[in-house]
């Protein structure tokens, strides 16, 4: 039958893209996509490109899409571009496995009823896949149960039957509020996915967890409950060691337990450094025995000029938790130190003849701007064992080191420049060895 009605339909010349010559036809098809003899999915849309604008009232009963178990294909037709694109959408998905052939008959006709070169026609074999599925097996929530105002994450996996059913997005209804994630395939069959919240008060709470696949097809809903609770006393307190840092700069963190409070110490704490709602970078600080007090100095990485909102969550030995936010600007400067020429020398060091006199040796510190220059040195377990400061120091300077006092081994010198309004802080960090 379909055989039939394309001897009917098609003039006796039928052409196809690859034997079309342009300078020699009037109307003609410049592009079919996807191309003639394709694999396509069962929810492709069919375009094709005319070289002119096309007489609307000639589309219907000269541009016929049938296959080999729908004749014709219902579907919506659709002039764009000038009149020059006929566009096609299914009412309903292509069957798996089925042919589409595209039948243009010579009876279409251009604006100024200018007749098709010839007929074309344009095969498609949709993909004989199995049935799309897709599914949220579980979630997780850590931390569980949450406090009040601390962040939590729902993460888990979208699994899919194949590439076509991938998820697209996955969606989570907590307490109302929908929020969206876009997950990130693992491999043909799995996807991965997270989401960030906190909660404002106590209580039980609801969230429903569904996703939804590229082509459209939505997973069964996930439900579970998340218990927040209000949280313990406050027992710990964070600071940064300065509001404002330059691009390049060290952060210094300071955590500590409140003075009042005995028999407590920190046995871990969790940082995170986000800006615009993304995680830039993260670290633990994991003590080789609980303190009181830590001291952090660390250089995130990947961060931008703006604010930077540092998250943490601090750890004591009686398994509670307490989550800190500070926030700190990132100035888009150059730091204090030049350091590509800031460096300690002789490096290492060997004491001779002519040096035993002296034992000294130096540090160059290149400054950008005006500062004071002070240097440490630290053992391999972390004891300042020396340190010296310079006020009012620009541009190239050659500080001597005293290291009489000093034993033979490996010792890690920090190199602190600090701007004359104390703002902006450079810490350069250096290895030197003494023989």
């Amino acid at each position: 039958m379909i055989y039939f009605i394309l001897l009917n339909l098609i003039s006796s010349r039928i052409l196809t893209n690859n034997n079309l010559n342009p300078a020699n036809l009037a109307f003609y098809v410049k592009e079919t996509i996807p191309e003639d003899s394709s694999i396509i999915p069962n929810n492709q849309i069919i375009e094709v490109l005319f070289n002119k604008s096309i007489d609307p009232s000639t589309v219907n009963l000269n541009f016929i899409v049938t296959s080999l178990t729908q004749n014709p294909v219902p579907g919506e037709k659709q002039l764009i571009d000038q009149n020059k694109k006929i566009i096609f959408t299914p009412d309903e998905p292509f069957k798996n496995g089925d042919t589409v052939i595209v039948l243009i008959s010579n009876g279409l006709r251009s604006i100024d009823q200018e007749p098709l070169d010839s007929g074309y026609v344009f095969t498609y074999f949709v993909e004989d896949t199995q049935e799309c599925e897709l599914y949220i097996y579980e979630f997780n929530i850590i931390p569980h149960p949450v406090y009040v105002n601390e962040e939590f994450e729902i993460s888990g996996n979208v699994y899919y039957t194949s590439p076509q059913c991938s998820p697209d997005k996955v969606f989570a209804d907590i307490a109302g509020d929908t929020i969206v994630s876009i997950p990130e395939n693992e491999d043909d069959t799995l996807s991965s996915f997270s989401f960030i919240y906190r909660f404002n008060a106590p209580g039980t709470y609801p969230v429903t967890l569904w996703a939804v696949s590229k082509n459209n097809i939505t997973s069964e809903p996930i439900s579970e409950s998340i218990y927040c609770e209000k949280g313990t006393y406050q027992w710990v307190k964070a600071t940064v060691g300065s509001s404002k840092y330059l691009i390049g700069d060290t952060i210094r963190l300071n955590v500590k337990v409140l003075d009042d409070i005995l028999d407590i110490a920190i046995t871990k704490i969790n940082i995170k450094f986000r800006q615009n709602d993304d995680i830039k970078d993260s670290l633990t600080v994991t003590p080789d025995e609980p303190l009181r007090e830590i001291n952090i100095l660390y250089l995130p990485k990947g961060i931008a000029p703006g604010n930077l909102e540092i998250l943490l969550v601090v750890y004591n030995t009686e398994d509670e938790r307490e989550n800190l936010r500070l926030f700190v600007n990132i100035l888009p400067t150059k730091g204090i130190i030049d350091t590509k020429n800031t460096y300690i020398y002789p490096n290492p060091y060997t004491p001779t003849p002519t040096q035993n006199n002296q034992e000294e040796i130096f540090s160059r510190v290149l400054l950008n701007e005006e500062a004071s220059v002070e240097i440490k040195f630290f053992t391999e377990d972390g004891t300042l064992v020396y340190s010296i400061k310079k006020d009012n120091l620009s541009g190239d300077n050659i500080i001597p080191i005293d290291i009489s006092s000093l034993k033979s081994g490996m010792y890690y010198v920090q190199i602190i420049a600090k701007a004359k309004d104390g703002i902006y802080e450079t810490i350069l960090k250096r290895e030197v060895i003494i023989k």
